[in-house]
């Protein structure tokens, strides 16, 4: 924060500016460096601290002038330069009751933007999860040829077991594994048989909409299930397509089967999530986010700490929680830790400073 010192002189009853100086903190106490220091006119004088962009100018133009060049003496930023910083801040100054909805509803929409940029196919997979099962369709005409192929591979007397094993062998060759925002531009997407037989790739959700509609083809029952991270299927003879952690959702006949306690298994999902997803998607929310944190009172250090910060733990997550079934827990801890203190601590910031600038404002009015 920066700050004029001005001089309420008794014999002129005016005031004038006869130093400048800047705000700097050594720890938790202010100080003022000053230059030209004195009353220019010898006469005893009041000294008050006020703060600078947006006081000095109208009290006094001559202490907006001295501030300025000492700031171009410092290499400081000019009046330009503080312009566009403050612009950076334009929801500051809006009420807590607006400002706060305001800047959720910017992250919320960056984030829906970032993960689901395609409307029309964000909702065809909404759709299509409302109800998983009814993706299964073993009569499908275009499954047939793979019907007819892995026909040969199935004797009638081979063991359930390894029928489920030889079908899933099957559909890894048949559709190699490709991340959902590669085929689709969306960070997820749970697509039809048709779909996955067109594209040729597909990631566990799809691979499992095409073993569940195989198996069903050859006398299996099948279901969709979930553990939020990966999909497989359960059938009446077991589990295939690399059954996950523990089941979260399973659909059935008579709807969604939850099991809320494999909600815990949430932060971990997000956190393999954050080490998958591409990169710059992820830096573009990281920066909306830093952005929102912000105030006007942050000085560079802040800033700057805050965002080294955000990067630290972004790299943290991606590194330690790659590996889904054996993530680096250490690292992969740090980082969720460092992205969950960095918040808190520019909010708590922010808040000190906005009570500095109050308390600055208001002994400036006093004086």
């Amino acid at each position: 924060m920066r700050v004029a010192v001005v001089g309420v002189d008794a014999q002129f009853n005016g005031v004038c500016a006869f130093s400048k100086g800047v705000f700097r903190r050594f720890g938790n106490l202010p100080r003022i460096v000053c230059e030209d220091g004195g009353n220019q006119q010898g006469h005893n004088a009041t000294i008050t601290l006020i703060p600078a962009e947006t006081h000095a100018p109208r009290i006094c133009p001559a202490a907006s002038t001295l501030l300025h060049s000492c700031d171009a003496k410092h290499g400081r930023s000019g009046p330009g330069d503080r312009t566009m910083i403050r612009s950076l801040f334009l929801l500051d100054p809006l009420r807590w009751y607006t400002r706060l909805p305001l800047k959720g509803a910017i992250l919320g929409f960056t984030i829906l933007a970032v993960c689901f940029p395609y409307p029309r196919l964000t909702l065809r997979h909404i759709d299509h999860w409302l109800d998983p099962n009814a993706l299964i369709r073993s009569d499908a005409p275009s499954l047939q040829p793979w019907v007819e192929e892995l026909r040969t591979q199935l004797p009638t007397d081979l063991p359930p077991q390894d029928k489920l094993r030889l079908v899933e062998q099957f559909v890894y060759t048949k559709v190699p594994y490709e991340w959902d925002w590669v085929t689709w531009g969306l960070s997820d997407y749970l697509p039809t048989v048709e779909e996955v037989v067109t594209q040729g790739k597909e990631d566990c959700d799809g691979r499992a909409v095409i073993a569940a509609s195989l198996l069903r083809h050859f006398g299996f029952q099948t279901r969709i299930v979930t553990d939020f991270a990966h999909v497989w299927v359960q059938t009446d003879k077991g589990e295939t397509m690399g059954p996950g952690k523990r089941k979260a959702v399973t659909a059935t006949d008579k709807g969604f089967q939850i099991d809320w306690g494999a909600f815990a298994q949430v932060p971990e999902v997000l956190a393999y999530g954050v080490a998958v997803f591409p990169w710059p998607r992820e830096a573009i929310v990281l920066l909306v986010a830093w952005w929102l944190l912000l105030d006007r009172s942050a000085g560079r250090p802040r800033v700057v700490l805050s965002l080294l910060l955000f990067i630290a733990a972004l790299l943290l997550m991606r590194i330690g929680g790659h590996d889904y079934w054996n993530p680096v827990r250490w690292m992969k801890g740090c980082g969720v830790i460092t992205l969950a203190v960095t918040p808190l601590g520019l909010l708590l910031a922010g808040r000190r400073g906005k009570r500095l600038q109050q308390a600055t404002a208001d002994a400036a009015r006093i004086g």
